[in-house]
């Protein structure tokens, strides 16, 4: 037999309500419960706000078209009250901002700054930036990427090769398309909460390119080499030394950052900044005195901050005092002959032979001989020392020289002092140099190989036939090969001789032109001379 159900009209109305409800849902539940007279124990209410925290999506710094520089922060959602709840670091210090030079457009905010700035840049979102709802930005540090160029639609840029470029549109989520001679290179795109895009420049060819800007007109850049570079004088230094260099750039007017860094790459000392010139060049210096640097290789780097250019080209190999050779000091003849006559002055140099830096002081004896020959008449401190102190016998024929304060460059030779002699007879005689000490600008005692005099030998010949200078002995064997004065013994001084073999001058002094040493003078002295210039 069949079975008869009994349907009521509260069961009826349960299916309806259940059935017109999702499952598992609140409202199911309350409509039940309401119906059979009982309170929900909870009520749920429906919002559409996002309960996510709002996040920064990047940061660029760029010039805007009056060149005022800002920072243009997007952001995941639309946020307010920047202005004062953020802190800019460049190179890791904070620097001052503007608090209430900030605009915000929605989800985009723009802060705009006091000054330029270069170098790596971190924002500092502080509590207090929210969304509409009040939701907080978490306190966070946002890395900001620096452009040192900006192009706006319709406008022709120079732009240096390797220089960041902020290319500046009107409106958000915009697409740039680059290319060159009508070829597509690449798309860019400002994204969804920016107006910028960023071209890096550094794998691009030279030359024009155009920027097709999404509904705005065309830009066009032109890139080009900066061709930063610097020249050192001296490639090897001392660690008391200072480095001197020039920098060069195909652009005037640009401040360089020059540092200074070791094998690890570690920058010794602050960064030193020179302004380029009308010529795009500029000098600097380095005193290595100022710094601790031990001997090593060292590299001079250059950046040109709104590019972010480098240049490493110029190294410098730095050596202790200790560890370079002595330097040699010598005495000099300054003459134009190298016999000069009786009752007439010289000038005999003290020059040190390479010094390995830049001599400040030093101290040294200077004697003559044989004083019947030649006696010093003054002496002279060459450069402009702090002070000097020059005490001469009371002979004449000594001079001890103290000086300090001197600064004197170095170079292949560098003189330090000039003795004028004068010379009374015929004769021959030394200057002798003796004690002498050198040190280096900074105090640093420079070692001292050998100290070497000059000869000087006097005599009363005169000039043969028309020559302007009179025979001399270059070698001081008391031979004057030197027939025709020049300073110099070559085929021309056989010539000379043969020329003049039977001038008085020769016949007086036939002692001093018997080169065959048979205690006269004839055509074999001329033949032994032609001789020993032969197989030399």
């Amino acid at each position: 037999m069949a079975r008869r159900y009994r349907v009521t009209a509260f069961a009826v109305l349960m299916a309806l309500v259940l059935a017109s409800a999702p499952i598992g849902s609140t409202t199911a539940l309350a409509a039940t419960n309401s119906a059979v007279g009982t309170q929900p124990a909870t009520k749920n209410t429906l919002t559409t706000t996002s309960t996510e925290t709002p996040q920064p999506v990047g940061a660029i710094y760029y010039a805007q078209s009056d060149q005022t520089p800002a920072i243009e922060v997007s952001f995941s959602e639309s946020v307010q009250n920047i202005s004062g709840n953020y802190e800019l670091y460049v190179d890791g210090s904070q620097v001052s901002t503007t608090a209430t030079n900030v605009t915000i457009n929605g989800s985009r905010a723009l802060i705009q700054l006091d000054e330029q700035y270069t170098g790596d840049m971190v924002l500092r979102l502080t509590e207090g930036i929210t969304n509409s709802t009040g939701t907080q930005v978490e306190p966070q540090n946002v890395s900001v990427t620096y452009t040192g160029r900006s192009v706006t639609a319709g406008v022709d840029r120079v732009v240096f090769q390797g220089t960041p470029l902020a290319i500046v549109t009107n409106s958000t989520d915009t697409e740039v398309n680059l290319r060159k001679d009508g070829s597509f290179i690449r798309q860019l795109t400002t994204g969804t909460n920016s107006r910028v895009a960023v071209l890096e420049t550094d794998v691009l060819e030279t030359g024009d390119h155009s920027l097709e800007i999404t509904g705005q007109p065309d830009a066009t850049i032109d890139i080009a080499q900066l061709q930063l570079a610097t020249s050192l004088e001296q490639s090897n230094v001392l660690t008391s030394d200072t480095i001197r260099g020039r920098i060069q750039a195909n652009v005037a007017g640009r401040d360089i950052q020059i540092a200074l860094r070791n094998e690890s790459g570690v920058r010794i000392g602050p960064k030193q900044v020179v302004t380029l010139g009308g010529q795009g060049m500029a000098g600097f210096t380095i005193d290595l005195s100022d710094h601790d640097t031990p001997a090593g290789t060292y590299t001079i780097e250059l950046t040109e901050p709104q590019t972010t250019i480098q240049s490493e080209t110029a190294t410098v190999n730095v050596t202790g005092l200790e560890n370079v050779a002595p330097t040699n000091v010598s005495a000099q003849l300054m003459s134009s002959t190298a016999t000069p006559q009786p009752n007439t002055t010289v000038t005999v140099n003290l020059v040190a032979l390479s010094p390995p830096t830049d001599i400040g002081t030093f101290s040294t004896n200077l004697s003559v001989t044989n004083a019947s020959v030649a006696t010093i008449k003054n002496t002279t401190i060459t450069g402009s020392p702090a002070d000097v102190d020059v005490r001469t016998s009371q002979a004449n024929d000594s001079v001890a020289i103290d000086v300090y304060g001197l600064n004197r460059a170095e170079a292949e030779t560098v003189t330090l002092a000039e003795l004028t002699l004068r010379l009374d007879t015929e004769g021959s005689t030394t200057v002798s140099v003796s004690e002498t000490i050198l040190g280096s600008v900074n105090g640093k005692e420079i070692v001292v190989g050998t100290q070497s005099g000059t000869r000087i030998r006097v005599t009363n010949l005169t000039p043969l036939g028309d020559f302007e200078h009179p025979p001399a002995d270059v070698n001081g064997d008391g031979r004057f090969e030197d027939i025709n004065g020049d300073g110099n013994v070559t085929v021309s001084d056989v010539q000379a001789a043969f020329d003049n073999r039977e001038s008085t001058v020769i016949e007086n002094n036939a002692d001093k032109f018997d080169f065959s040493e048979n205690d006269r003078f004839n055509i074999v002295d001329i033949q032994r001379l032609f001789f020993e210039l032969a197989v030399q």
